[in-house]
């Protein structure tokens, strides 16, 4: 007999504390997906944005986006905003795959289908020539935040994420907790600029070896045949996306720059797949009436150490540079200083 009532006050304090937790989740509605949450502000409180970010193309606040990887998270939105007269968010993501970063596109240009712009960083992830639909990172994608159902986004309440999250709000409202990012997605990720240390950042650029850079000894010339025959399967993913834009809509590519000690070895083979895949980006910007500029390639920019904090990224003063060059570039401005327009319509 005690043990009955035993287990019936355990099945009842159970029962009670995950309804409590349920109801907690619902309120706060952590990924803003299910319409159930009582606050209106949109709070980054993830550091992967993959969870974070369709609750800012549901929020109809925007109407261009920045799409990419870490190595264009630093360029602030305001510059293209000045640049086309529109409000971009911030939707670029660490270590995205190339599928990842349609996935939030394509979401993006689905909640917002009269979009006036859409700004891809392009990098190494665009010409994987093994990438393919469904590639993701082990961070994890939420396939149920991008789709049109909310019913079953419901069973995801009680994951260990939503709870965690739904918590740091409530430290947010307490004050003990701080957004990851603004509610436009932007955010600095790197220390702060009086922390920086070229010797340091020297170390995470070169690592161990020598800090020259030296060609490929016979060079690699593949044959037309040869080229023709590379496969770049995310380069349709771009046009596709740029197709659904409205005609007037700003269309702009950019291979962002990264330390000339991260870029193909010059006369290798990498680099002739580098080559050729940029072949066919500018292909592309030519037949979507895009606007492509390189940073990619070995310049002043992209051969001195102190303009990165390791091979992948800029400082932030370089990368609020970019982003005001790259808007008056694909607005009929001169190429910029260590930049290269590889093609923009008349």
């Amino acid at each position: 007999m005690v043990w009955t009532k035993f287990l019936r006050w355990l099945f009842l304090t159970a029962t009670g504390a995950l309804g409590a937790v349920l109801l907690l989740v619902a309120a706060v509605d952590p990924y803003g997906n299910l319409g159930t949450g009582w606050h209106r502000d949109r709070v980054m409180l993830d550091v992967n944005q993959r969870f974070m970010y369709p609750q800012i193309t549901r929020s109809h606040e925007f109407d261009a986006a920045i799409i990419g990887t870490s190595t264009s998270r630093l360029m602030p939105p305001a510059p293209f905003d000045a640049a086309f007269g529109a409000r971009f968010a911030a939707l670029a993501m660490n270590s995205a795959t190339a599928w990842e970063q349609y996935r939030i596109a394509d979401l993006f240009l689905e909640e917002n289908p009269g979009a006036r712009g859409l700004v891809i960083g392009l990098d190494v992830v665009w010409c994987d020539r093994d990438a393919q639909a469904g590639d993701t990172t082990k961070r994890g994608f939420p396939d149920w935040l991008y789709d049109d159902s909310r019913l079953d986004d419901f069973q995801y309440l009680l994951n260990m994420k939503a709870i965690e999250i739904s918590g740091r709000y409530f430290g947010y409202l307490v004050g003990r907790e701080t957004p990851r990012y603004g509610a436009d997605g932007y955010g600095v990720f790197t220390p702060p600029e009086g922390e920086y240390d070229l010797e340091r950042a020297r170390g995470h650029i070169w690592g161990a070896g020598p800090r020259t850079i030296v060609a490929a000894d016979p060079p690699v010339l593949p044959d037309a045949a040869e080229r023709a025959g590379w496969q770049f399967p995310a380069l349709a993913w771009i046009e596709e996306l740029f197709g659904r834009l409205p005609a007037d809509a700003a269309r702009v590519l950019a291979f962002v720059p990264v330390h000339v000690a991260k870029q193909p070895r010059p006369a290798s083979r990498d680099a002739a797949v580098e080559a050729e895949c940029k072949a066919r980006v500018a292909d592309i910007a030519r037949r979507t009436g895009a606007v492509l500029v390189d940073y990619r390639f070995a310049s002043p920019l992209t051969g001195t150490d102190e303009n990165f904090w390791d091979p992948l990224h800029v400082r932030l003063p370089i990368a609020e540079r970019l982003a005001r060059d790259i808007a008056a570039m694909a607005t009929g401005g001169p190429a910029a200083a260590d930049a290269r327009i590889l093609y923009r319509p008349n």
